[in-house]
């Protein structure tokens, strides 16, 4: 039964391992999403302009269609999604004792079939969010960090069908994110194809999303943060606009107007680390790829099946203990009433001759 109920368990342990999603789930996609990430990363980092290389225009397209079809699927077929982003102003802020330290606003994200691969990224910031703020103030852009795991784009993702518009939200650095900024001017000139370094005329800054609500009263406000160092990039954590909260907005139905905040049927779960490694420095991805946690699993479930097999062949040492112990005590009575057997035998002989003995002895003495 022991055995039984081990082999049961290893049964287990081998269908949880090789697990396989139903075609189309979001898991599924959500496992496809990894390996095409990791592939146009590598191709990303092999060639020197990846706009016009035709093997990573391929890569790319096959990673913005299984994102798209995950997108789809885990928030629904109702576009566009939104993104509520709720603030805390510093103290230092000129207005505070008028206008408090809260403020909100909205941003509606592009289609997914222009930026799939972008607006992924960005509800994955909003779904797993932790920390951020905004801690840069320049005359064309607000711009945050993002405390979290979630790596920078595989690829410049980019549309000349939503260019960096007054109010538009866009990926920052090379490689892009996860930080991000709001255009507070029109900056298509600025951070469009060919804008960021001569040596690529194709890159330009990934442009997701417009802030629809909230910009004129909690987006500019920030414009009045102190920088009293004319630095852009604040050092003093104290006059960081803190980003509080984001939470997702999806429609009611397609072609609704109406909105209500998402529900995560993975309970902000955060699955970065099973991205591809970032590259050349990355500070932002600090996770395994795919194949590193799998053999990570491989080598615990490894571990784990060594030390049943210990334990079964301890149960089996055991057992076999018992039985020669068994085996040895019956081999001992045994033996022990075969020589008591013997013993009796030879004193019954021995008393039999001493008396043959005496009576060879008697007959003598009479004959004399």
């Amino acid at each position: 039964q022991q055995q039984q109920q081990q082999q049961q368990n290893r049964k287990k342990k081998k269908n949880k391992k090789n697990k396989t999603f139903p075609e189309g789930s979001y898991q599924k996609l959500r496992q496809q999403i990894f390996q095409l990430d990791k592939r146009v990363r590598q191709i990303r980092k092999d060639v020197a302009i990846f706009e016009t290389d035709q093997n990573g225009q391929q890569a790319a397209k096959k990673l913005q269609t299984v994102t798209q079809q995950f997108l789809q699927t885990y928030y629904g077929l109702a576009e566009p999604y939104r993104v509520k982003i709720e603030l805390n102003f510093p103290q230092a802020i000129p207005d505070y004792q008028d206008n408090g330290p809260n403020g909100s606003f909205t941003i509606e994200l592009a289609p997914s079939t222009l930026q799939p691969h972008s607006i992924h990224t960005f509800l994955e910031l909003a779904r797993t969010f932790t920390k951020g703020a905004f801690h840069r103030f320049a005359p064309h852009v607000f711009q945050t960090f993002m405390k979290t795991d979630i790596p920078h784009l595989a690829f410049q993702e980019y549309s000349p069908d939503y260019p960096h518009k007054e109010r538009t939200v866009g990926y920052a650095g090379r490689p892009s994110g996860p930080e991000w900024y709001v255009s507070t001017m029109d900056n298509s000139q600025d951070h469009g194809p060919g804008t960021q370094q001569k040596e690529n005329p194709h890159e330009a800054d990934s442009c997701f999303g417009t802030v629809i609500e909230g910009y004129e009263n909690v987006v500019l406000r920030m414009k009045k943060i102190p920088d009293p160092k004319h630095q852009e990039f604040i050092d003093d954590e104290n006059m960081f606009v803190t980003i509080r909260k984001m939470s997702i907005m999806v429609p009611v139905k397609p072609g609704s107007d109406q909105y209500y905040e998402w529900v995560d049927p993975d309970g902000g779960k955060d699955f970065s680390r099973m991205y591809a490694a970032g590259e050349n420095g990355d500070n932002h991805d600090n996770s395994h790829s795919e194949d590193e946690d799998e053999e990570d699993e491989d080598e615990e479930e490894e571990e784990e099946d060594m030390e049943e097999e210990e334990e079964d062949m301890g149960a089996l040492e055991e057992e076999q203990e018992q039985e020669e112990g068994g085996d040895l005590e019956a081999d001992t009575a045994g033996e022990d009433e075969e020589e008591e057997g013997n013993l009796e035998t030879d004193t019954a002989e021995e008393e039999e001759e001493e008396e043959e003995e005496d009576l060879e002895q008697e007959q003598d003495a009479e004959e004399s």
